[in-house]
């Protein structure tokens, strides 16, 4: 679990084998009109995971092309440390609703049921994640992350800054993730056990 998401969520744009392919987007605002869902994003870190096409015999003629899926029960599921970025994830959350004209999922602490948060990301177009400095040391943050890779759920990355410095410390995360199984434990005591729970393999 800890490889893919640190494939997910790093910085460089790598490519990640098994869920499907990281594209980064840079710093958001170094470019004049950045937004995410149309809302502007000067001091926000944007990034964003496409699964990975299948193969193609192209020897076959083309299929049909297949109409397309209806939208899910929800725009995005926005998940988020509540300490840290409940402000921030409920901005989101509003002006995302108003500008799609459609319902957004705001994770919460008080939701216990794990199969129900399971699947509110499996049933949402893509996953938002608000990324404030110990969001990675939240169990639930992670469980959303790896169901959303799973379910081929697009992940968004937003991070937050404070003066222009990140809080989210993308040169430290992928070391964190890539050991989970021991840092995860030593951030948060305790936090594993939910994760084996929901049958999560660190």
């Amino acid at each position: 679990a800890g490889a893919r998401l640190s494939a997910a969520l790093s910085r460089e744009g790598s490519r990640e084998g098994a869920a499907g392919e990281v594209e980064n987007e840079g710093r958001a605002g170094s470019s004049a009109g950045s937004s995410v869902g149309g809302l502007p994003t000067s001091s926000l870190t944007v990034s964003r995971l496409f699964g990975r096409p299948n193969s193609v015999d192209r020897s076959a003629p083309p299929p049909a092309p297949s109409p397309p899926p209806g939208p899910k029960r929800w725009a995005a599921f926005i998940s988020h440390y509540k300490v840290e970025a409940a402000m921030e994830a409920r901005f989101l959350q509003t002006e995302l609703e108003v500008l799609l004209g459609r319902k957004c999922f705001l994770d919460s602490d008080d939701l216990r049921d794990l199969r129900l948060l399971q699947q509110a990301v499996r049933e949402s177009d893509c996953l938002i994640l608000v990324q404030s400095k110990s969001v990675l040391f939240r169990p639930y943050c992670i469980l959303e992350m790896v169901t959303a890779i799973e379910a081929r759920v697009p992940i968004v990355g937003v991070s937050l800054s404070v003066a222009g410095i990140d809080m989210y410390n993308f040169n430290l995360a992928p070391a964190f993730l890539t050991h989970l199984e021991r840092t995860l434990e030593q951030a948060n005591p305790g936090a594993s056990s939910v994760l084996t729970r929901a049958n999560v393999d660190l």
